[in-house]
């Protein structure tokens, strides 16, 4: 029924949302030209407030589906975190590592004094992957430093690959990490405890 399901789901958990679309389309309806527009992205749901954020592009071909993040400060009872949701290209291993090093750029112009980092999503990359390697030279690896087993996340049904994943600054301590078996997505989600 064409509802917005970020928001849905924030007002249905007491949860700020923000959304930065990637693919953002017209209406469904010609006859409605001012009717929904159907949008996909990234989006951060978040328990704490969420204050200033933007969505920006990753670089990127324009054959390939357009890729983005989310980058946000949130309020952690009264310490600013900085959070950036992002879903990576899954088709080009060159993208990925251009879109990883888009994003060190973007985490390093927060200046000297930067706000404590989580970094989050699909990347569609293994951990030892030339993409993982270059976020983890300057994060942690949640799942490396506190996980399980092989945290396998994709395909959700029999999961093989870990492609999915939380990697923090300084300033963030992982404390624990698991995989939720769950058929709600096609990738099994990564829960992490980071402690400020």
């Amino acid at each position: 029924d064409w509802v917005d399901q970020a928001a849905s789901l924030g007002e249905r958990l007491g949860m700020d949302v923000v959304h930065g679309a990637t693919i953002d389309r017209d209406p469904p309806d010609p006859a409605v030209p001012d009717g929904p527009r159907r949008r996909y992205g990234n989006a951060l749901l978040s328990a704490h407030p969420v204050g200033a954020w933007q969505a920006l592009r990753l670089p990127g071909t324009a054959r390939r589906e357009a890729r983005g993040l989310v980058d946000a400060r949130v309020d952690v009872d009264g310490t600013t975190v900085r959070v950036v949701v992002t879903h990576l290209q899954n088709r080009s291993g060159r993208e990925r590592r251009e879109q990883a090093a888009h994003i060190v750029d973007l985490l390093a112009s927060d200046g000297d004094r930067p706000a404590p980092t989580v970094l989050l999503g699909d990347m569609n990359a293994g951990p030892d992957t030339p993409e993982m390697r270059t976020l983890t030279a300057v994060l942690t690896d949640a799942w490396a430093a506190v996980g399980d087993g092989p945290g396998h996340t994709f395909p959700a049904r029999r999961p093989f690959a870990r492609i999915d994943h939380v990697v923090v600054s300084s300033g963030v301590t992982p404390v624990a990490a698991e995989v939720v078996d769950t058929r709600a997505s096609d990738h099994l989600p990564v829960v992490a405890d980071l402690d400020l």
